[in-house]
Parts: C-alpha cells; sequence; structure tokens
C-alpha cells in the first residue's frame, strides 16, 4: 500500500519536460554502428559533456569580457575554443567517439594556459582566479571522458605546467603556483582513484547486466524454441483430430460394408499421409484376423490372396488384437513382433489400434508408414479414437446388412405365403367379375375374359401384393371412343395397388372369421363331449356332431386300440 502512494505522489513530468527529454536524447542518441551497451553509454556521455559544454561556452564568454568590442587575442582563443568544441561534439555523433573525448579533454586542459600567455593587460590575481577555475573543470571533465591513466597522466601534465609557468609570466608567484599545482595534482589523484572505482563498478554491473540478458535471451530462445515445438504438436494434433472427425463422419455416413472399408483406409493415407493403412476383421472364432481392405498396392495384393494374421502370434497386428490395446514399433527392425511382409517393403513403422464394440473384438487398423518414429504416443488417443468410432460404424453396417438380409428373407416368404393362400383361397371359387352396361356377371375359370378385341381399346393392370401378382383388372372402350392415356393408366394402377390390399384385407377377415368360428366349433365339442359319461353315447354324440361340419356327408368314428409289438410277434 505504501509502494502504490509513494507511486501515486510522483509528480507527473509536464509535456514541456517531456519535449525538452526526448530532445535531448536525440541529440545525444549514439551511433548505430555501436552494439555493445558500455560503448553506447560511453558515447551518450561524450556526446551530452561535448554539447553541453557548446551550450555554456557562448554564455561563460559574454559574461567574463571587460570590453564590448570582439578582436582581442582572448575572444580569438574563446573562439577557438568554441569552434572546437562544436567540432567535438560533431565527432561524438560518429563512430569517432573517442576522438572526440580526448579532443575535449585536451582543448580544455590548454586553454587556461593559451589565455594567461595571450593576456597581458590582466593583473595577477586576475590571471590565478582563471587558473584556478579552469583547471579543476578540465581534471573533472577527464575524470569522466578519460580512463584512470588518462586522468593521472593530465594531472601530471597540470603539476609540471603550473611549475613552469612563472618563467612565462614573471608577475606570477612561484610559491603560489607550485602550491596550486600540488593541489591540482592531489585533486587529479583523486579523480583518478575514483575513476578507477568508477570504471570498476561499471564494469561488474555491465558484466552482470550482459550476463543476465544473455540468461534471459538464452530463456527466451528456450521458450520460444518450446512455445514452438508445443505450437508445431498442438496443429499436429489438431489436423490429426480434424482428420479423425472426417474419417469419422465419413464412416458414419456409408452403409454398405465393404465401401464403407475401402473408404476409411482410402481417407486415412489421404488425410494423414500415411503410407499404408488396413483394416482386419476378425473371423467366427476369433482366432485369425483377415485382412478386408487396404490402401497401398500391396495391401490389395494382400486382400486378394487372403492375408490373415493368427491373434496373440503374427505381427503387431495380432498382438494388439490379442492385448485388446495399440501397440506402436517406432523402428520396425528393431521390434521383434513386426512381420515382416514383402508385399509392404517401404514399412519403418507401425501402429495397430483394436477395433472394439461393447469389450468385444470385431477387427484391427493397421496404419503403416515409411519414416521412423512417424507415431507418438500423444498419437494413440486421437487415432485410438478414430478407431472407436470406425467400430461402430462397421459394427452398425453389419447390423443394417444383416437386418436388410432378414427383411429381404421375410418379404419373399411372404410374398410366397401370399401366393400359397390365394392359390389355394381362389381354386374352387370364380377367378372374378365382369362389369359392363347390362351389370355385373360372374367370371367362370374356363371361360376367362379376351385381353383383345378389334378395334376395342383395352387397358390391362396387373394386381400385386407383396411382390406377386395375384389377379389383373382390364379395362374396355369402344372404338369410337379416345384411347387410354397416361394419366388414366397412372390412375388406374393406383386403384390396382388399393384394390389389392382391399381384397387381400377380404380374404384375411375371411380367413379369421373361418378360423373363429371352426374354434367356437371345438369348444362346442368339447363341452358337449364333456357331459356324456357313457362311452356308445359319447359316440353317437361325436359322429352326430361331426356330420354337421360343411361339406360332411359320413361320419364314421371307430375305436380300435392297437395291438402290442410283443403280442403281434406271438401271433405271426
Amino acid at each position: 500500500m505504501p509502494d502504490n502512494q509513494t507511486r501515486s505522489q510522483k509528480p507527473k513530468k509536464s509535456p514541456a519536460n517531456w519535449a525538452l527529454a526526448r530532445l535531448w536524447l536525440l541529440l545525444t542518441q549514439p551511433p548505430a554502428s555501436l552494439t555493445d551497451l558500455r560503448e553506447k553509454k560511453y558515447a551518450r556521455l561524450v556526446a551530452s559533456l561535448t554539447l553541453a559544454l557548446t551550450l555554456i561556452l557562448p554564455i561563460s564568454f559574454l559574461i567574463g569580457r571587460d570590453s564590448p568590442n570582439f578582436g582581442g587575442p582572448q575572444d580569438v582563443v574563446r573562439l577557438f575554443l568554441f569552434i572546437s568544441v562544436l567540432v567535438s561534439y560533431a565527432l561524438s555523433r560518429t563512430p569517432f567517439y573517442k576522438i572526440s573525448a580526448y579532443l575535449t579533454v585536451f582543448l580544455l586542459s590548454i586553454f587556461s594556459y593559451i589565455f594567461v600567455l595571450v593576456n597581458s593587460t590582466h593583473t595577477s590575481e586576475d590571471l590565478l582566479a582563471a587558473i584556478v577555475t579552469l583547471i579543476p573543470i578540465s581534471l573533472g571533465i577527464t575524470a569522466a571522458l578519460l580512463p584512470p591513466a588518462g586522468v593521472f597522466s593530465v594531472a601530471l601534465l597540470h603539476l609540471v605546467a603550473l611549475n613552469l609557468l612563472p618563467l612565462s609570466e614573471p608577475g606570477l608567484n612561484p610559491q603560489f603556483a607550485a602550491a596550486f599545482s600540488g593541489g591540482a595534482f592531489s585533486l587529479g589523484v583523486l579523480l583518478t582513484i575514483v575513476s578507477a572505482y568508477r570504471n570498476n563498478t561499471e564494469k561488474e554491473i555491465i558484466e552482470n547486466l550482459e550476463s543476465s540478458n544473455a540468461e534471459i535471451n538464452g530463456i527466451r530462445a528456450t521458450l520460444e524454441e518450446r512455445v514452438e515445438e508445443r505450437s508445431e504438436e498442438l496443429n499436429r494434433r489438431s489436423t490429426q483430430l480434424e482428420a479423425a472427425a472426417q474419417v469419422a463422419r465419413s464412416a458414419a455416413e456409408v452403409r454398405d460394408l465393404n465401401e464403407l472399408l475401402t473408404n476409411v483406409v482410402w481417407q486415412i493415407t489421404e488425410r494423414f499421409g500415411f503410407y499404408h493403412a488396413g483394416i482386419f476383421l476378425a473371423d467366427a472364432n476369433g482366432q485369425f484376423v483377415v485382412l478386408q481392405a487396404a490402401s497401398s498396392d500391396g495391401g490389395q495384393r494382400m486382400v486378394k490372396r487372403g492375408h490373415r494374421l493368427e491373434v496373440g502370434r503374427q505381427g503387431i497386428v495380432g498382438y494388439a488384437a490379442y492385448q485388446k490395446r495399440p501397440r506402436i514399433a517406432q523402428n520396425v527392425g528393431a521390434d521383434a513382433t513386426f512381420f515382416n511382409n514383402p508385399d509392404l517393403p517401404l514399412t519403418r513403422s507401425e501402429i495397430a489400434l483394436p477395433l472394439e464394440v461393447q469389450n468385444r473384438l470385431i477387427g484391427v487398423l493397421d496404419i503403416q508408414s515409411d519414416k521412423d518414429h512417424a507415431f507418438t504416443n500423444d498419437d494413440i488417443y486421437s487415432l485410438q479414437a478414430m478407431a472407436d468410432q470406425i467400430a461402430l460404424a462397421i459394427e452398425n453396417a453389419r447390423l443394417i446388412q444383416e437386418s436388410q438380409n432378414v427383411v429381404t428373407q421375410l418379404q419373399a416368404l411372404g410374398a410366397e405365403s401370399t401366393a400359397t393362400a390365394w392359390r389355394e383361397h381362389i381354386s374352387n371359387a370364380p377367378k372374378g367379375f365382369s362389369y359392363s352396361t347390362t351389370g355385373a356377371t360372374t367370371i367362370s375359370p374356363d371361360q376367362p375374359p379376351a385381353d383383345q378385341e378389334e378395334g376395342v381399346h383395352t387397358l390391362k393392370v396387373s394386381l400385386v401384393l407383396r411382390g406377386k401378382k395375384i389377379g389383373d383388372i382390364l379395362l374396355r372402350r369402344k372404338p369410337n371412343e379416345k384411347p387410354w392415356g397416361q394419366a388414366e393408366q397412372e390412375m388406374a394402377e393406383r386403384i390396382s395397388a388399393q384394390v389389392a390390399l382391399a381384397v387381400e384385407n377380404a380374404r384375411l377377415l375371411e380367413e379369421t372369421q373361418r378360423r373363429a368360428i371352426r374354434e367356437q366349433t371345438l369348444n362346442d365339442l368339447s363341452a358337449r363331449f364333456s357331459r356324456s359319461l357313457d362311452v356308445e353315447a359319447l359316440l353317437q354324440s361325436a359322429a352326430r356332431e361331426l356330420q354337421r361340419l360343411p361339406q360332411v356327408s359320413t361320419v364314421s368314428v371307430v375305436v380300435s386300440p392297437a395291438e402290442s409289438e410283443e403280442t403281434a410277434q406271438q401271433k405271426a
């Protein structure tokens, strides 16, 4: 909470400050060719100091001038110093920034001495004040721009120059010059120590930063590599799942078993890009799995040859069928269970997936690749999910095919039963009726109506019931009427279908009624027979009741027990 308050209490920079900061960074930007962090910081420092001197020198020169007129030796020296610093700033923005640093130190170091040498009007106090002011500044900038050895060298040069200065300026007190030279040298030594410590500290910090950056870059590269690998794996898994879903959906749309198997193996080869795909189905005994469909040329030859593998004994397919779990061979040459097949010589890796429905093995999906390590353990999940969908599609196709066979058989039995029933029904009955203007007449079996008469327009429509013909409808028109049209023929066919159903329903109703009468008669006879206890009376009652049945003229009831086999042998 305090940290949040501290952050919120920090003063925000105004737009003007942001603009000045961006301008200063732009004016002191190091050369683009520099890549080392330490060199870039050093180049920015050189540019910043030379830019500051370029801005400060004109102001200090204007403030320190004694005369408003320009043209004296001091003004020439000042102008030369300003131009030199400006050139130094320009060099700092180039790959020659180190030359700019040494040039700046050189100019600031000799400026005080040149100023003293060209000044002939100032008193010794003014000269000493100029030396006391400029030499520490030059040492400070030297400590900022040069290494410790350079700082010590400049301090040593100031020590020598200050002791020799009274020789050219008699008005300068030698003792004061010597004392100040010692102070300047001491300051230079201190700045040398500080510069050495600063350089070592910066070097350690930069080395630590570079080491940290290297570690971060290594971690980032590793993470990027892992992310890329993970992305590729996810894309691969996504592609596999999409392909598996498409294969399963395509399999679910096919109803014919042979077409389904062929479609599945080709879909797997096309969408996954595998060398070979085959489907084995278990035989009735579950002892062998037989290859039913394959996508490769060698696999199709195996199908024609009736290729089969024994469950639990031959190859990866037999192992997967026996164990009811997937089996992968990443390198078939090193797998002891691999079945070396001359029809598939390019196989390098293989996966076998069991096809199960309700924990019952119905077959094996075999996929082979011409590349080593083409399958991973993660592929088992997507491929096994596809195999489960294929197994359900195969089982559904089988059930549909069996149901269609049963329906076909039932239809054939129903049609034959219907034809037999109608043959029995009309064996002793009239074939039908004929209707004309004179009324309806019965058609006798030995006098069927003629289909064709000269000049008469005839339309004949069959009565079809359950695929069996049970009769005909014959329509005729007089010669002076128009012939039968297509619409009338279609109408007649619709009517014939309704007539066939109606007469079948009528026949079934009659048969039901006859069956009911028989059942009732039997019940009545049983009831009457049960009332009599005398054998003769019972037999007479039975003969009398049976004589009442339709189309029965004479009834004989004889009770004659059969002789036993032993008695018959004795008589013989």
